[in-house]
């Protein structure tokens, strides 16, 4: 059958990536033994599956007791397990040796790239994903962080050293105008020495909000045009705020809109950028809301437009007009009923389209609600598709052909 369990499993010969795992053959059980696999297990993993590893050799013979197991992590703990296969196939692992922790070294390369979190305007705020433990390679972690505004003259780096359990500095100048460039580069470091500086990025202290509004905010509805479908919504417009306007960043624009009957601080909002247009959806219908245009930055939001108001329309019609048709000549007059909407937008003309069965194109015909028949000239031997619907202010009705 397959082998028993190796004995003796030893760690040995330990530096900070490497370490020499000995162990002494088990049984046989009368098929010799070909090959050994080695587990490499870590509580900070949670013992629960295999550490990624290299071995050396990479194929371990049957007649070996020891071998070098790589790729391993600095002032990382970890047990190993040996494995026997044969003919028979896999045996039961080993008993874990002793567990071992690897010396510490230098931080590699695992600072992350800073970033900034906002605050007053005298404030820079540099913040950065803490490095997993795995990464430290060593006991007393912590991060070196150096910066100066951008092109200064000097060239000189300020430097401080945040705890791990920081992972964030502020640096407060009262002196500090808003939306100041800085470089900044980031160094985990231990008791064993630094890694390397992350690359520089540049952050910004935080700017103020803006502080010219939008003008000629404007809101309507729209119209829908496809067939059996009407959508609550509308429009709205504004100028943008011009550069020359002001000396503070505009990133976009936040569209505060509400429903007459309710506090403005309900008001739902969207935000948009570069554009000076935006299409609110989702409202409902028969309602007066109001509007209003704010620009924004990573600062804030700015003074308010005037305020618009808009009032949705009703639904669309959503009567299918009955049709009939009659055939004189190659005079085709085509007559339908009236449509007479109860709690939905007024009928403002009727669409009468008409075109060959293989040919999607054809002609459209709109007309007055005081109409209820239309003739047109058709080919008598051809085949024609034929449809009426309502037109209201909220758009076109349901076909019918």
């Amino acid at each position: 059958g397959p082998p028993g369990p190796p004995g003796g499993v030893k760690a040995v010969s330990v530096n900070a990536t490497a370490v020499r795992v000995t162990w002494s053959h088990g049984a046989d059980h009368h098929s010799p033994i070909t090959s050994y696999t080695l587990e490499c297990r870590s509580p900070l993993y949670n013992n629960r599956a295999c550490v990624p590893t290299r071995t050396e050799p990479r194929n371990i013979e049957g007649d070996r007791e020891s071998a070098v197991v790589g790729d391993l992590k600095p002032w990382v703990e970890y047990e190993f397990k040996v494995v026997a296969h044969n003919a028979c196939g896999r045996g039961n692992p080993s008993q874990p040796s002793q567990r071992i922790r690897t010396p510490g070294a230098e931080c590699g390369d695992t600072s992350s790239h800073p970033s900034l979190s906002f605050g007053m305007f005298c404030f820079i705020v540099i913040t950065t994903d803490s490095v997993e433990q795995e990464y430290r390679f060593g006991d007393r972690f912590t991060y070196n962080i150096r910066f100066r505004p951008l092109n200064s003259a000097d060239k000189v780096w300020t430097t401080v050293v945040i705890g791990d359990a920081d992972a964030r500095f502020v640096y407060k100048n009262a002196s500090l105008e808003p939306y100041v460039p800085f470089e900044v580069q980031m160094q985990a470091s231990n008791v064993h020495g630094g890694g390397p500086y992350s690359q520089v990025v540049v952050v910004h202290s935080a700017e103020d909000e803006p502080d010219v509004a939008p003008r000629r905010a404007r809101a309507f509805p729209i119209a829908r045009t496809a067939c059996a479908v009407n959508y609550t919504e509308f429009k709205v417009t504004w100028e943008p705020i011009l550069p020359n306007a002001t000396s503070r960043r505009i990133v976009g624009y936040e569209i505060r809109y509400w429903k007459s009957t309710d506090n403005q601080a309900a008001a739902e909002r969207v935000q948009t950028e570069f554009t000076n247009s935006v299409i609110i959806r989702g409202l409902v219908q028969k309602t007066l809301y109001h509007v209003e245009v704010r620009g924004y930055n990573t600062g804030g939001v700015g003074p308010p437009s005037p305020v618009a108001s808009v009032h949705t329309n009703k639904n669309a019609s959503s009567q299918i007009p009955e049709v009939r048709y009659t055939l004189k000549d190659d005079i085709v007059t085509i007559v339908w009923n009236p449509i007479h909407p109860l709690d939905e937008s007024a009928v403002i003309k009727y669409q009468v389209r008409y075109h060959l069965k293989d040919r999607p194109k054809g002609k459209v015909y709109k007309v007055n609600t005081t109409e209820t028949m239309l003739k047109v000239r058709l080919f008598a031997k051809d085949d024609y598709l034929v449809s009426v619907q309502a037109l209201s202010a909220s758009g076109e009705g349901p076909c019918t052909e």
